[in-house]
């Protein structure tokens, strides 16, 4: 059958903890790993995944602007970052019906509720994150839930609807 695959997108820079979640890998031989983004730590990333013999497993492409082409194809979505304020990819995975996990920090901490619309791991934690990520993709129960509801919570307070009302709202109250 098909290896599931796991999605990453970001800048490669060191707060986005993108090597936690190449790490993490090693104890996920039956899973692929997709990688979108560009940066200045491509080369040491392509070195790690070389070294921990992942070659097979993790991929990573060129940043697009077309997110949708992966996230309409990918099983999970990890959000790994060491620091992160908002966490709009998050956003985007919860938009396109995906479940995700991210690391117990900043933006992400607060957007998903552990295990409803979302899962949370320790950040920097690559087995723990290996753990969660195990459980999920056995579990298509959670998968469902989890995206499900990642889908509602976006239509609630972040679809571009309500953001629009949010700053019609914001302008009538200035104008006033």
């Amino acid at each position: 059958s098909e290896k599931k695959i796991i999605l990453c997108f970001g800048r490669f820079h060191k707060n986005k903890g993108i090597e936690i979640l190449i790490k993490s890998m090693k104890f996920l031989p039956n899973y692929k790993l997709w990688i979108i983004g560009s940066g200045k730590l491509y080369y040491s990333y392509i070195t790690l995944i070389k070294k921990l013999k992942l070659n097979d497993t993790v991929k990573i492409f060129d940043w697009t602007d077309n997110i949708s082409q992966f996230l309409n194809v990918g099983n999970v979505l990890v959000c790994p970052s060491i620091h992160e304020p908002f966490g709009n990819i998050i956003l985007d995975g919860w938009s396109h019906k995906i479940p995700v996990i991210a690391s117990d920090i900043g933006g992400p901490s607060v957007l998903i509720k552990e295990g409803y619309n979302g899962l949370k791991f320790k950040k920097g934690d690559c087995k723990e994150l290996a753990i969660k990520l195990e459980k999920l993709l056995k579990n298509q129960k959670l998968c469902l839930k989890l995206a499900t509801n990642g889908f509602k919570t976006f239509k609630k307070y972040y679809s571009e609807d309500i953001i629009t009302q949010k700053y019609i709202n914001f302008f009538r109250k200035v104008i006033s």
